[in-house]
């Protein structure tokens, strides 16, 4: 219907783009007008490099379109690209900011209006929040849904967020995260504070996508380490891990030096301490062989324990062990001395002239030393030693027997001396 050509005057370069026309305003319609249409755009283009193209154009209907008739769609803002970038539609993120120079509020729902209206994030810096709520505050985030009666005001100074009106998580001023809480006496900087209320079920639970060890009668599957408490109305703790391969736990301690000291009032690198508590706030007396430390396993419904280390230092062990009296203990000892440490073994063999009875597979065979165990390690003045992972509660029973077996022996010697001497004697006591 009608245009403006913007061009640059004769006397400039007139070669390639110096001769194309710059911008334009063009005024096009927009169908065949009559007595009741008259739809006219009004376009404008420019050129950057080329003949003059179209950026932007206003419809009859209120529209802006970008580059063309691209209009964008219902709840899209038009957004900088940046220097050197065009403009386009895109989705406004689900906000629309609205509010007064006290509160700004960032409306979730995209509906705009006042702050008692949808579910909206408030924040604020000074002054009250909405309607609703009417209380003056310092900064602070907090977040509203759709059934709450008015905004959830977060202490002054922290992070929270409510549903239904009820706290269920804030990040305090301190940097600690409170979950299903708002307050605890020793919380320092960074702490992570988690109330279950009563619920029994795990409390902290780790998963991961490869995992797959298919025990869901007691997780699922992809869950391999929890921890709940230990009895439902007493505290305590429980720790259970899920593998599919045959290790489940591997718990190492890095530190930097240690104890050398071995006395009571010494640590170590690795220490398991056991405070008995009065159940008033104060700590009492422990009852004697109380069991302080234990190691048991399950198979199936049944459960077994078989190491206990009590608090007066006594270990208890609740093991079968297969006996060697048929055999010479003494021998038995001598030779996984000699299995363990090679330059006994030559020793021997000089001193008697004589080969040990027993080698090394006997020994792994009948458990007393374990199965491919024997190594050898540099000491720090540089001697290579052997060494070899030793069964002590099989070693302590071989211990025991030949003590037996060397008593029974000086007892028949004993007895068979008196026998000669009675009838040196003639028969007389």
């Amino acid at each position: 219907m009608g245009r403006i050509d913007f061009q640059a005057p004769l006397e400039a370069d007139c070669s390639a783009d110096a001769r194309l026309v710059a911008a334009t305003i063009a005024a096009v319609a927009q169908g065949t007008f009559s007595n009741t249409v008259n739809a006219t755009d009004l376009i404008f283009y420019t050129g950057h490099s080329e003949t003059a193209a179209e950026r932007f154009r206003f419809t009859s209907q209120n529209e802006i379109g970008v580059a063309g008739a691209n209009y964008g769609t219902d709840g899209q803002v038009l957004t900088s690209g940046g220097a050197g970038a065009a403009v386009a539609w895109e989705d406004a993120g689900g906000g629309v900011v609205s509010g007064g120079t006290d509160n700004a509020i960032l409306r979730a729902d995209g509906t705009g209006g006042s702050t008692s209206q949808g579910s909206c994030v408030i924040i604020s810096d000074a002054g009250a929040i909405g309607a609703a709520n009417g209380t003056a505050c310092l900064p602070s985030l907090s977040f509203k849904c759709d059934t709450d009666t008015g905004h959830f005001l977060v202490s002054a100074g922290n992070i929270g967020t409510a549903i239904s009106g009820s706290e269920v998580m804030r990040v305090n001023s301190n940097g600690a995260l409170f979950i299903g809480e708002t307050v605890e006496s020793t919380t320092g900087a960074g702490a992570i504070v988690s109330n279950s209320g009563a619920v029994d079920a795990p409390h902290f639970i780790l998963k991961s996508s490869d995992v797959a060890h298919g025990g869901t009668q007691w997780s699922e599957t992809d869950t391999y380490f929890t921890m709940e408490k230990a009895c439902a109305n007493n505290g305590g703790i429980k720790f259970e891990s899920f593998s599919e391969a045959t290790t489940g736990v591997y718990w190492n301690n890095w530190v930097n030096g240690g104890w050398t000291t071995q006395a009571t009032n010494q640590g170590g690198s690795w220490q398991f301490i056991v405070y008995h508590h009065d159940g008033a706030n104060a700590l009492s007396t422990m009852d004697a062989n109380t069991n302080l430390f234990t190691i048991g396993f399950s198979d199936a419904c049944t459960t077994a324990r078989r190491f206990h280390f009590d608090k007066e230092g006594t270990a208890h062990a609740d093991v079968g062990v297969a006996t060697y009296d048929d055999y010479c203990d003494v021998e038995l000892l001598r030779g996984m001395l000699a299995t363990t440490c090679d330059q006994y073994k030559q020793n021997y063999v000089d001193k008697f002239g004589e080969d040990l009875m027993y080698n090394k597979q006997w020994y792994e065979d009948n458990r007393l030393i374990g199965k491919c165990s024997i190594h050898y390690e540099t000491r720090p003045c540089g001697r290579v030693e052997q060494r070899a992972m030793v069964n002590f509660t099989n070693l302590t029973m071989l211990h025991h027997s030949t003590i037996i077996q060397m008593a029974d022996r000086f007892s028949a010697r004993i007895d068979g001396l008196e026998t000669q001497l009675k009838a040196l004697q003639g028969g007389c006591p």
